[in-house]
């Protein structure tokens, strides 16, 4: 007897059990996935298209003496001291105090230095564009890799994207992100044909690369093996 009463203490715990077990998950709210939190949505995109005029600095750009480049302020510019301190002689580019000095790092890359022509501190802000970057001496705002500045191959600088930030108490902060626009789409150039019996422009030996050239006169436009295949009549273009 006492061990059917045992039992049952038992079956009636694990159902009770099993009951609270539903009732909690009943009432638990599922959060949503973070890549559906975080991903920007196509008007999201959209809008991200600021202003200088939207970010207008308080007051005038300042017009005073420049101050000499402080390198104590961040010993590690001195690698770039003359890119710095001529950069920051040509006085403000902006936040109505700020110089920018820029260098070449290589093969679409430029670094970027911010200066305060006031009392010439450097701001510890090391800034890496690919299609340089544009601003304005009465605005806070500063373009990273300007849209217009980004090439249509899409397939080589997809990772790219347009950053738009301010310039405020010494520190950058981002707006927005933007991908490049998508490339548009162009008629591919004939290669020419020769006619039966024509002769190409020259016999000699060539360098290898396709050439596009343009018929006077009519202004046709074609594709060329090489330059030793214009013919008489057509102009090598850059395209």
């Amino acid at each position: 007897m006492r061990n059917i009463i045992i039992i049952l203490g038992v079956i009636i715990l694990v159902a009770v059990g099993y009951v609270v077990i539903q009732s909690l998950q009943d009432n638990q709210t599922t959060p949503l996935p973070t890549d559906q939190q975080s991903t920007p949505t196509p008007s999201q995109q959209a809008s991200c298209s600021p202003q200088f005029s939207d970010y207008p600095i308080q007051g005038e750009v300042y017009s005073g003496a420049i101050a000499e480049v402080n390198f104590e302020t961040y010993p590690e510019a001195r690698t770039y001291r003359t890119a710095i301190s001529e950069g920051a002689a040509e006085g403000v580019d902006i936040a109505g105090t700020y110089a920018i000095a820029s260098w070449g790092c290589g093969t679409n890359c430029q670094g970027h230095a911010f200066v305060d022509v006031v009392d010439g501190t450097i701001l510890q802000i090391p800034l890496v564009s690919y299609f340089d970057i544009q601003y304005n001496p009465a605005s806070t705002l500063l373009i990273v890799n300007p849209q217009e500045n980004i090439p249509q191959e899409a397939s080589l600088y997809s990772e790219i994207t347009t950053e738009y930030y301010t310039l405020e108490n010494g520190e950058l902060s981002l707006i927005c992100e933007k991908e490049p626009a998508p490339q548009a789409s162009q008629t591919p150039i004939p290669f020419y044909s020769p006619q039966p019996g024509e002769k190409w422009g020259s016999d000699e030996t060539c360098i290898q690369v396709v050439v596009t050239a343009q018929q006077e006169g009519t202004g046709e436009v074609r594709q060329f093996p090489t330059p030793c295949h214009v013919p008489d009549g057509w102009t090598i273009i850059d395209r």
